[in-house]
Formats: structure tokens, sequence, C-alpha cells
């Protein structure tokens, strides 16, 4: 992020959302073969799921930004 120019403590969104699954699903690629279906969907679930998370966390007062 710092290289890119984005600063410390600043969203960067998708990639703050997605570098984990990344590379979880590296890691676990010679073992699980998955579809780009699959994929895909752990994605498109991993992404919404972390935002609606943060999202609730910053209405119930447990979070201080929705990010």
């Amino acid at each position: 992020k710092r290289r890119l120019g984005v600063e410390p403590g600043r969203p960067w969104i998708p990639f703050d959302q997605l570098d984990f699954v990344l590379g979880a699903l590296i890691l676990v690629s010679p073992r699980v073969a998955l579809a780009w279906v699959d994929v895909a969907t752990i994605l498109l679930l991993s992404f919404c799921g972390h935002l609606l998370v943060n999202h609730l966390g910053y209405w119930l007062g447990v979070r201080d930004t929705r990010w």
C-alpha cells in the first residue's frame, strides 16, 4: 500500500478484504482441486462477508470506522 501511495490506515478495497483469501487459496491449491466457480464464490463471499461484518461492528458501536 505504501509504495502505491495509499496512506497508512486508509481502506484499500478490495485488496484489504481479499489478500488473506487469495493466500489461503494458493496454499491449498496443490491439495484441493477447485473449479473457477468455487474460487469465484469463495472470493465473492469473503469480500461481502468482510464488508458486512465490519459495517455491523460499526453500527453496534464495536468499531470506530466502517472499514
